[in-house]
């Protein structure tokens, strides 16, 4: 079994594999230099062990029993989001994740739904889950948030 180091601080992502034209994972750039990332789940790629990592952070934190993102299971219509700081000309390192996924709903409907979301707590508050709203919107449209969700969350959606 392979275990991946928790420390965020000594991951990188290669900033050439994910501005690779072909794949366009770079979906914009937000204050304080903050990358936003997306990754389709049915491309098997590192970054999904990055989110995969990102969400064992939050299984810790909010004492959940099985991380809420898995790097090995693709699944349509899924995606990833990362968000990261540039570490150097070549890198970055990730300080938060999402995921979103397409479900159908019990009157027939499909829409997708924000799976779960984490920022490293000294990125928290500083309005960067607020400067990527508007983009998270225009790209799921309006979304509901899976529960259970965090105290903060539960204020950022009241905003």
């Amino acid at each position: 079994m392979n275990y991946i180091d928790p420390s965020p601080e000594y991951y990188t992502i290669d900033a050439k594999e994910f501005l690779n034209p072909e794949k366009k994972f770079l979906r914009g750039r937000l204050p304080r230099a903050i990358e936003h990332w997306v990754i389709p789940s049915e491309i098997p790629h590192e970054s999904r062990l990055v989110l995969e990592r990102i969400g064992y952070f939050l299984k810790r934190e909010e004492d959940l029993d099985f991380p809420p993102y898995s790097a090995s299971l693709l699944v349509d219509n899924e995606f990833g989001h990362i968000f990261s700081v540039p570490f150097t000309e070549e890198t970055s390192r990730p300080i938060g994740g999402a995921s979103f996924s397409k479900k159908r709903w019990n009157d027939g409907k499909e829409g997708f739904l924000m799976d779960w979301i984490w920022f490293h707590p000294y990125y928290r508050r500083k309005g960067i889950l607020s400067a990527a709203w508007a983009t998270l919107v225009a790209d799921y449209g309006q979304f509901p948030v899976s529960l259970p969700c965090s105290p903060v969350m539960a204020l950022f959606r009241e905003k």
